[in-house]
């Protein structure tokens, strides 16, 4: 039965091996479609009858519909019987695995939307087109149910513009916003009480340094919705606006996120200084806590020059997974990892975000495999959330790299200057006092050394 393919996303279709297979227009057409609804589930004689009569129903009404099944079997041909099975109440259509475009289509939608939360936009537009490339027109064009139209089409017809509207937002998100300004133009007209629509309008060409035409955008809007609505555009329609006549930043299209490991350039080369180079990297690559190297030495030895090489050589050595991820999100497993088997509205309260912002990172996590969810068997509701060993590398590779760009800013610190930070700040103050401790000490000390 692989070899099938049904569509209703458009006129209604069935083919065999890319061949069309005739169905008679009319009611049988009708009893296909309601199936196909509900494929591989039971729909009663009832629901087929409504599908086919409305409310009044012929006399002969189950005979007929059995006839219309007998008929659909043999235009199916040799497997009809086994695809269109009676049940006690009915009938089920067995479709397999991607054979009912329908199907496909909430797929795909669905991991749209996965990709959507995970922030991976050109995923995100990539299979939202892919969904909406399996329209062939209006749904249910050729079946003649005034029951289906009034509930399915609708329905379906919603689904559709929830994948465009899916795959603008990722095309904007992008940096696509001039490829998307004719389809937008031309979605306005068609569909102008559409708010989102006229919003993303707004913003594609904003962001094209169209500020003009942008605003030009809204009164449209706005006398259009007046005209047909007698009411003015929603809160966020609003707001967009305002941000628009402000030029506010938060409009501008982010930049991919920059590497976690911000240092300035290392220097060209270091001679006489191999066994300490060697030395503060390996120091840090230690997995037990956060490390700390502290520098000191009389002026004008290296202690910076060697502090920047050095956390050149950590940054190098610890791996890239921390690269790839935003600082939210590694603060984020780094709280995780101090309070495994967390709830995401835990970890929500100590992160002090909010829970839809939570949600949004920790999907993104666990995309990329740094998270794993799991749930009590006898509570689906209790879902917790672990590190993986994967997520502990990047966490761990963090804290070295932060760990020796604060030695580095701290080691240029004057006496004075880390008493003042000691007094102002306990934490960086009590590394500071490390420091001055070892004032007198050879260039470079390990953090557990004696000497003094």
């Amino acid at each position: 039965m692989t070899d099938m393919e049904f569509g209703l996303l458009g006129p209604l279709l069935v083919s065999r091996g890319g061949v069309v297979v005739p169905v008679r227009r009319g009611n049988q057409r009708t009893v296909l479609a309601r199936l196909l609804l509900a494929a591989n589930r039971t729909v009663s004689v009832d629901a087929i009858a409504e599908a086919l009569w409305g409310s009044v129903l012929p006399p002969s009404a189950r005979v007929t519909i059995r006839n219309y099944v007998r008929r659909l079997r043999q235009g199916l041909g040799d497997d009809g019987r086994k695809r269109i099975a009676a049940q006690p109440h009915g009938y089920m259509i067995h479709v397999a695995p991607g054979e009912l475009d329908v199907s496909r289509f909430e797929d795909l939608l669905e991991t749209a939307r996965a990709s959507a939360q995970a922030g991976a936009w050109d995923e995100t537009a990539a299979r939202a087109r892919a969904a909406l490339a399996l329209w062939r027109g209006e749904p249910l064009a050729d079946v003649e149910s005034a029951a289906l139209a009034l509930r399915e089409v609708p329905r379906l017809a919603e689904l559709r513009w929830q994948a465009l509207e899916t795959r603008i937002d990722a095309d904007l998100r992008r940096g696509a916003h001039a490829e998307v300004v004719a389809e937008l133009r031309h979605l306005v007209g068609t569909h102008p009480l559409r708010e989102q629509v006229h919003g993303f309008l707004m913003l594609a060409l904003h962001r094209c340094g169209r500020s003009g035409e942008a605003l030009a955008a809204y009164q449209h809007a706005r006398k259009v919705l007046a005209g047909e609505l007698g009411a003015e555009p929603g809160a966020r329609l609003q707001h967009l606006h305002q941000q628009i006549l402000t030029a506010a930043p938060a409009l501008l299209l982010r930049e991919p996120a920059l590497t976690t490991f911000q240092l300035p350039a290392a220097p060209a080369d270091f001679p006489g200084r191999q066994a300490e180079c060697e030395m503060v990297p390996d120091t840090l690559a230690q997995d037990d806590g956060v490390p700390v190297v502290a520098i000191s030495g009389q002026p004008g030895v290296g202690k910076t020059t060697l502090a920047l090489y050095a956390a050149h050589q950590a940054r190098n050595r610890v791996a890239d997974p921390a690269n790839q991820l935003s600082v939210a999100q590694l603060e984020l497993l780094a709280s995780l990892a101090e309070h495994p088997r967390t709830r995401p509205g835990q970890l929500a309260r100590l992160l002090n975000l909010r829970p839809n912002t939570v949600t949004t990172l920790v999907n993104a996590l666990i995309h990329e495999g740094m998270i794993s969810r799991s749930s009590a068997d006898d509570d689906r509701r209790a879902i917790t959330l672990t590190v993986t060993d994967e997520g502990l590398r990047a966490v761990h590779a963090w804290q070295a790299a932060n760990s020796a760009v604060l030695n580095l800013a701290l080691s240029t610190l004057t006496a004075s200057q880390r008493n003042a930070l000691a007094r102002a700040t306990p934490a960086l103050g009590a590394l500071a006092q490390a420091i001055n401790h070892l004032a007198d000490t050879p260039l470079l000390a390990p953090p557990n050394s004696q000497t003094s």
